[in-house]
């Protein structure tokens, strides 16, 4: 019997390589994984995909965090890792050939990089690894699904359907019919832990915007031999979301949890502008790493009233649903305009590692 840690899309360098951000994902390293790692006394780990955030560039800083928090609790352990190459991790979007792993860590005795579709054995059990799909591997994907003899199949997968955000699905990307030859399949690439009882998004280890306040964030472990899989859970958290409105009570705030963290207030009301100020102090003087205020705009506008040019962008978004012919999904639709709006906020600061 051999047990594997699964993680994937850790994302190095992301919120353009903030110190903060580095720290929090260090809590991770030092305080959950290799420490469960060492007391269970697993010798492997298979990373699914995007180790760093940036396609195009490393900061040295981080390059510095990723070998101290990383590679060498890896040596230490005696650990092996497997490295299935994300979209993060390549320097083109169509090829594969020029990655970031493989120059980070790619001449490792104890790491082995994958950028083609194959059946590799991984502690006696044999699995299907895929690494990002694009046009110039498309039809090597197509005739390797006719090959594999592996039960489990493991990679960084685009599928449509699967939700890219809560509530927003997939348009682009493979079928999940064809990946249906396999008793099940873990991914990386959506950030958002789902699954559909057959293909199975692991999430991210950690928070990484504040789309992720309330999902559940960790890493995961494989049995070879029973073939289940266990969810290791990470209690860090570094985005919060604090609710603003006549019944806000102030008891409720653990103000020394939010010390470097990212907070986003949501007022809904605020009454007394002078406790509204002093809560806003009190959070000040935690020091937060970042602090935004929204206010939440009223999104159920009377489709009968007419609105004129000085309205805010929701609103006008909102009208422009109502005139889509599916009445009974307008307050869903409504309501996701409004999230993508406070989500936005996210976006501010973001640098070129996306996707492009």
């Amino acid at each position: 019997m051999s047990k594997i840690v699964f993680i994937n899309d850790t994302h190095h360098g992301i919120k353009n390589d903030s110190p903060v951000f580095r720290n929090y994902m260090g809590k991770f390293y030092d305080d959950i994984l290799f420490p469960y790692i060492e007391k269970n006394d697993i010798k492997t780990i298979v990373h699914m995909g995007d180790g760093n955030d940036r396609r195009r560039f490393s900061n040295f800083e981080t390059l510095n965090y990723f070998r101290n928090k990383f590679i060498k609790p890896l040596e230490k352990l005696n650990i092996t890792l497997h490295h299935i190459l994300g979209n993060h991790d390549v320097y083109f979007r169509n090829s594969l050939e020029v990655n970031s792993m493989k120059e980070i860590y790619g001449y490792h005795p104890n790491v082995k990089i994958y950028d083609k579709f194959q059946d590799v054995e991984i502690d006696g059990f044999k699995f299907a690894v895929f690494p990002w799909i694009n046009e110039e591997n498309q039809i090597e994907f197509e005739d390797f699904l006719t090959k594999s003899s592996a039960t489990i199949a493991l990679g960084h997968f685009e599928i449509k359907g699967f939700q890219v955000l809560r509530g927003v699905q997939s348009e682009h990307g493979i079928d999940k019919d064809s990946l249906n030859t396999y008793e099940a399949v873990y991914s990386g690439h959506f950030h958002q832990k789902h699954d559909n009882g057959h293909i199975y998004y692991l999430g991210t280890q950690y928070d990484m915007t504040f789309a992720d306040v309330n999902e559940k964030k960790g890493f995961h472990v494989f049995d070879t031999e029973t073939k289940k899989l266990e969810f290791i859970e990470n209690p860090y958290k570094i985005f919060h979301k604090i609710i603003y409105d006549e019944k806000f009570d102030i008891k409720s705030i653990n103000f020394g949890s939010l010390k470097d963290c990212y907070v986003k207030i949501i007022v809904k009301k605020k009454p007394d502008i002078k406790q509204f100020d002093g809560f806003m102090d009190m959070i000040y003087n935690v020091n937060p790493a970042e602090v935004s205020v929204v206010e939440e705009m009223d999104l159920f506008i009377n489709p009968t009233e007419e609105i004129d040019q000085t309205q805010d962008t929701v609103s006008l978004i909102c009208k422009e649903i109502e005139g889509i012919d599916m009445t009974e999904r307008i307050p869903a639709l409504k309501k996701i305009a409004n999230d993508l709006y406070n989500e936005s906020y996210d976006v501010v600061g973001k640098d070129d590692s996306n996707d492009e």
